[in-house]
């Protein structure tokens, strides 16, 4: 038995198209198939999400030298 990761899409008429690597034997398997949503994979493109926001105690104290740059 050997396991691999793939992707896979499933059409509007329910058939499946699967790419597989040409290394694998030929012959014939039976097959289990186990679905993961798309999404579950697309959150692993947020890095950050989940790590802590650290906001620092000055965060919204007044810049007079920022605002006299400005008037000027």
């Amino acid at each position: 038995m050997e396991t691999i990761k793939t992707q896979a899409v499933i059409s509007d008429e329910r058939r499946l198209s699967v790419q597989l690597s040409q290394e694998l034997p030929t012959g014939d398997y039976d097959v289990w198939i186990t679905l993961t949503p798309k999404s579950v994979n697309e959150a692993k493109t947020y890095p950050l999400r989940g790590l802590p926001v650290m906001i620092s105690e000055d965060f919204d104290d007044p810049m007079p030298d920022l605002w006299d740059a400005l008037s000027s």
